[in-house]
């Protein structure tokens, strides 16, 4: 029978207790009792007595062993089963499902997690845009799997973190960004969805230090030089098989837009009529919070109505779904690398026909002002933009003649591309 030791239970005493000496009961819990090893010293069980409602019989139940289960931790157990038990609960039931609770999470890894995560984000729809939820995934996959895919949440710690980024910290310190941002809304989800109880990612940029930022240049886009753009257009794009992603490449180059804006457009964006085509910022990936305005050279509304059909899209892959985001890119990579980009070494990328029409224009004498409202960038400070609000359509209209007049120079049959 267990004696009643009138004070808490403290570890002093049960790290001195004898084998086989009196149990000893809780003052701060009712029916919780502490049973001395019968040969080791300082060590025992933590049980549970109650009175079971469903056999109406007095039963018994081990909560743990101590010390490794400690006072503190047994007497929180010992009064949730109480509670438990005053709600009609089964205490053994109900310890169990804690039990098989733990085992699971110990199959919860990092990567069945981040899947979850990925599936429940895309559900909520929180990406408009599809490449984001791709860049997502890929980046995962591309810094995290390979450290973390098969380690247990529970078990992830700061050092893991800060390991996996240390090697691109400084060398890629926006894809470093990046991948910590990921890492951390993961954890914050697996919090909240009760998979572990801590997030890693809080100190991690405390631990890695303040990050150096790559030299501007780094960050450009390699381009073509406007000089070579004639001979660009009469070897690439006239001398290719006919495809989607050329066409594309086209009006990107002879508008000067972003590929996300050209993968995008739709039959309804263009007025045939005054040869505008207008941007508006509820389309996906434009960029914009106002509509822009493009006005189309001859060329263009060539390329475009020789493209006309039933479709949503001006450009897309089944007539439903826009260009893959690499389509061009692709098309480049096969077949303009003997061209020479502004960087050594780097083949010449889509966006990066922008910074050619910009050296055109800057070459040929247009204003600042026109190149940049062309190419949807701000102009001025931030008062001069708030009264200077004219989209300059005519003159605009003049200078992109002249840049898709430029480009194909070198093209004898325009018709013939199509």
């Amino acid at each position: 029978m267990a004696t009643q030791t009138g004070k808490r239970l403290t570890d002093s005493k049960l790290r001195n207790i004898a084998p086989k000496s009196k149990p000893l009961t809780s003052s701060a819990v009712a029916g919780l009792v502490f049973y001395p090893s019968s040969s080791t010293k300082g060590a025992g069980a933590w049980i549970l007595r109650y009175y079971d409602n469903s056999s109406k019989k007095r039963t018994k139940m081990t909560l743990g062993h101590y010390p490794k289960m400690g006072i503190a931790e047994a007497e929180a157990e010992a009064k949730l089963y109480r509670a438990a038990l005053k709600q009609g609960l089964n205490p053994k039931v109900e310890k169990q499902k804690n039990k098989d609770q733990e085992l699971q999470k110990q199959s919860y890894t990092f990567e069945y997690l981040a899947e979850e995560y990925l599936n429940h984000e895309k559900e909520m729809g929180r990406w408009k845009n599809p490449r984001s939820a791709y860049n997502f995934k890929r980046r995962l996959q591309t810094y995290v799997y390979p450290t973390l895919a098969n380690k247990v949440i529970t078990e992830i710690n700061i050092r893991d973190i800060t390991e996996l980024l240390k090697e691109i910290w400084n060398t890629k310190p926006s894809t470093a960004t990046n991948v910590l941002s990921h890492i951390r809304e993961i954890f914050e989800w697996a919090n909240i969805m009760g998979y572990c109880g801590h997030n890693p990612c809080t100190s991690v940029r405390r631990a890695l230090g303040k990050q150096r930022k790559p030299p501007e240049e780094e960050a450009h886009q390699p381009a073509l030089d406007w000089k070579d753009i004639p001979l660009f257009f009469k070897t690439v794009i006239g001398q290719t098989r006919k495809s989607k992603s050329k066409y594309c490449l086209m009006f990107i180059i002879l508008t000067a837009c972003r590929k996300s804006a050209a993968r995008l457009i739709q039959w309804g964006d263009i007025d045939f009529e005054t040869n505008i085509w207008t941007l508006s910022p509820e389309r996906e990936e434009s960029k914009t919070s106002v509509n822009r305005y493009f006005p189309l050279s001859t060329q263009v509304i060539k390329l475009v109505s020789c493209r006309k059909s039933t479709n949503t899209l001006v450009f897309s892959r089944n007539g439903i779904k826009p260009l893959n985001h690499i389509a061009t890119r692709t098309f480049l990579n096969n077949h303009a690398k003997h061209f020479k980009s502004d960087i050594p070494d780097r083949c010449i990328t889509t966006h990066g026909f922008r910074s050619t029409f910009k050296g055109w224009a800057v070459s040929m004498g247009y204003s600042d002002r026109l190149s940049e409202l062309q190419l949807c960038h701000k102009y001025g400070s931030k008062v001069q933009r708030a009264y200077d609000r004219q989209p300059l359509i005519e003159e605009r209209r003049e200078m992109m003649q002249a840049w898709a007049d430029y480009c194909l120079s070198e093209i004898k049959d325009f018709d013939s591309l199509f």
